[in-house]
């Protein structure tokens, strides 16, 4: 994730666990994989490299290290507030991996295939590396076994900031799908129902293009006030390509609007444009 550089030896061989270092190559089943936190690819986001950079400067970091849990958690809010107002502005082009950047690691590394994260778009692309083709995977949220719908969060999807179509949960039919007309930018606003907070970007911008598919998440938590002590219930949203999605919420006759676009909008939530939204929201035990 975007805050694991700050894990160290000392919790990792604590926690019985293996860092690795960002990129690296794995074997998976035989065949080498370049595995990366995916944040590195993001090169047309010049403000979150420069924060990506501050971040991993070892002084930075043991100065941070150093302050007191209070000021360390506070700082942490103040950050995520900055990125969601930062993510509100942003295209969905420069959210996204950088495909020369990509392509340039591959190269590099003579590898074919590359696995990421943080985008929240899920999907596999094809890069042509000059006569040969790669793929990267993109993976979505992790989401765990056992998740219910959750009812009562509220979707709003805007255009040029005019509020076009909105959605409450039901918490039984999800996902659900809203219709678009045309090919342009539109923003997804997050209400969380009541006893719940936000616990990522509550707002996203992106671009909708003929065919083309993006994915955003959305994370929830019970609100401390009204959370039990000893068990915090997470909420997440999941969205599925239009492939996953169940038939009788994104049905093939998508009402002659062609292949303009569909985004599909979960509550680990997913955003996936090719001409209708739909929105999932889950819950975690």
């Amino acid at each position: 994730g975007n805050r694991d550089f700050l894990l160290g030896k000392a919790f990792a061989d604590r926690a019985n666990m293996l860092l690795l270092p960002d990129p690296c190559v794995i074997d998976l089943a035989g065949k080498p994989v370049l595995l990366s936190h995916g944040d590195r690819y993001c090169t047309d986001d010049r403000e979150y490299m420069r924060w990506r950079a501050q971040m991993r400067d070892r002084d930075w970091q043991s100065g941070f290290l150093g302050q007191p849990l209070a000021a360390r958690k506070a700082f942490a809010e103040r950050a995520r507030a900055a990125s969601a107002e930062h993510q509100k502005d942003l295209s969905a082009g420069i959210s996204d991996v950088n495909a020369a950047t990509v392509e340039g690691e591959l190269r590099l590394f003579g590898i074919d295939t590359l696995i990421h994260g943080h985008t929240h778009r899920p999907a596999c692309h094809q890069h042509d590396l000059g006569g040969s083709m790669a793929r990267r995977w993109v993976l979505s949220d992790w989401r765990g076994h056992g998740e219910a719908l959750v009812a009562d969060a509220a979707i709003a999807l805007a255009r040029g900031g005019t509020t076009v179509s909105n959605y409450i949960t039901d918490g039984a039919s999800e996902p659900y799908c809203f219709e678009l007309t045309q090919a342009d930018s539109y923003q997804l606003q997050l209400y969380p129902p009541a006893g719940f907070a936000a616990t990522t970007e509550d707002n996203w911008a992106v671009a909708i293009d003929n065919g083309e598919s993006y994915t955003v998440s959305f994370g929830l938590t019970a609100a401390p006030e009204l959370a039990d002590a000893s068990r915090t219930e997470a909420v997440d949203t999941a969205a599925n390509q239009p492939a996953a999605v169940p038939e009788e919420t994104a049905p093939a006759d998508s009402g002659g609007l062609g292949n303009l676009g569909l985004i599909i909008v979960g509550v680990a939530a997913v955003l996936v444009v090719l001409a209708v939204i739909g929105v999932v929201l889950l819950r975690r035990g």
